[in-house]
């Protein structure tokens, strides 16, 4: 995957995966421009584990449950280490979420996310807090994400993301991530573009 912009250059990331019995198995991410790896394990070919290590001994770690036996998860428990130095303590976060699974005719087609997080070191006490909102994705008839909402305690409710996408005999070719912004209108904030490569 390729990623360019003009102002901050262009970086390749690079996904080694491996399989077994024709589902993935472990998966392994690297980028050219920074030390930054992440390893994703698979359990009958749904993401299961995933670990990242930043190289100066920061570290991510995010586990996934699937109660409803199917393709999308459920909950999921995430761990994180942020390396301290001279001027910063070692900060660390956990958050655990859980997610409310809409599926028809095999598909996603709402999902419905709370949880609860943490933020502490050294220097401050750990304290769990409520997410602030209840986020909603919906999906189309496809099952790809289209619209991603939030209902919020404290906070302006409405849509956070909406997501459009061009097809060409089925496929994807195009996607535009759009915005609200201060007045509500919605402003493309991301273009992506697809290309099938044949070797």
């Amino acid at each position: 995957m390729i990623y360019s912009d003009e102002e901050i250059g262009s970086a390749t990331t690079f996904f080694d995966y491996t399989f077994e019995n024709s589902l993935p198995k472990t998966c392994k991410i690297t980028k050219d421009n920074d030390s930054y790896t992440a390893t994703n394990e698979y359990n009958n070919g749904r993401v299961y584990n995933v670990h990242g290590d930043f190289g100066d001994g920061s570290y991510i770690n995010i586990y996934y449950q699937y109660a409803n036996g199917d393709g999308y998860f459920t909950s999921l428990l995430r761990e994180s280490l942020t390396a301290g130095n001279e001027y910063f303590p070692e900060q660390f976060a956990e958050e655990t979420d859980f997610v409310q699974v809409t599926v028809e005719n095999g598909l996603i087609r709402k999902t419905v996310n709370s949880g609860y997080y943490a933020n502490w070191n050294e220097r401050e006490p750990k304290k769990w807090l409520r997410f602030n909102g209840t986020y909603t994705a919906e999906y189309d008839s496809d099952g790809i994400a289209k619209t991603m909402s939030a209902v919020f305690r404290n906070g302006k409710d409405g849509i956070q993301y909406q997501i459009e996408i061009k097809k060409e005999n089925g496929v994807i070719t195009e996607a535009v991530v759009k915005q609200p912004d201060g007045s509500g209108y919605l402003t493309e904030t991301i273009f992506m573009q697809f290309a099938l490569l044949l070797s």
